[in-house]
């Protein structure tokens, strides 16, 4: 008649776990208590680049067939695993320190104020438009195409050394964008347009849930858009 049971306590940028083992004596007890880092995704005791990546699967839902800790991927404490948490594990690789918790990278509070943004149907694909891209950093969207269409390829426009991209099928006919800058370099852009989506022989694209971080970490959300191409 064993009893085993798991708890956890989240710090401030650690995270307590302890197992509880008890036998028929009340008295006989043993717990077992385990610290871990927050930003270590995977529970090794080391924070690098495989928990940045682990926690870049999980928010293009891809399986990577490893060992995930959703409280110690969420790096800013806000109860969302999302861009604002890769941005903290890179610094947090790169610089070699722990942040404190910043309530500023974190997804907004309250209702946040909207911008909008412009689609355009170009030769297999469609571009992306936002009002001076060169004061974010960073960003992720959801985008939907028809059943019958892939997306095929994501492309900045500029020389982006320093960023990467990466997308995913998510659900059916959606996709999630990743970007991110290694360094917190802001993205450059050839007048408004910013982003390429090679989107062969796609009639219809809808872009939803776009949030853009400049290097502070503030988040910057732009209204839903969906264009068709009637030709």
């Amino acid at each position: 008649n064993v009893e085993n049971k798991v708890y956890s306590i989240k710090l401030q940028n650690i995270l307590l776990e302890y197992d509880s083992v008890k036998h028929d004596d009340p008295s006989d007890v043993l717990v077992r208590v385990r610290v871990c880092m927050l930003g270590d995704a995977n529970r090794d005791n080391k924070v690098n680049v495989i928990d940045v990546t682990l926690i870049i699967n999980y928010i293009l839902n891809r399986d990577s067939g490893l060992e995930y800790n959703a409280l110690l991927a969420d790096m800013n404490e806000d109860g969302f695993i999302d861009i604002f948490d890769i941005m903290k594990l890179i610094n947090v690789v790169v610089n070699g320190k722990m942040p404190v918790v910043d309530e500023r990278m974190a997804r907004a509070a309250v209702a946040p104020q909207y911008e909008d943004m412009e689609l355009a149907f170009i030769k297999n694909g469609v571009t992306m438009s936002i009002p001076n891209a060169q004061r974010f950093s960073s960003f992720q969207f959801d985008i939907e195409v028809p059943d019958d269409i892939e997306l095929k390829d994501t492309k900045l426009i500029g020389v982006n050394t320093n960023h990467i991209i990466q997308f995913a099928k998510t659900d059916y006919c959606q996709y999630r964008v990743v970007c991110l800058s290694l360094d917190n370099s802001i993205l450059e852009s050839d007048g408004k347009d910013f982003l390429i989506l090679d989107i062969p022989n796609c009639g219809k694209v809808k872009i939803h849930d776009a949030m853009f971080v400049n290097s502070q970490g503030i988040a910057t959300y732009f209204c839903d858009k969906e264009i068709e191409n009637k030709l």
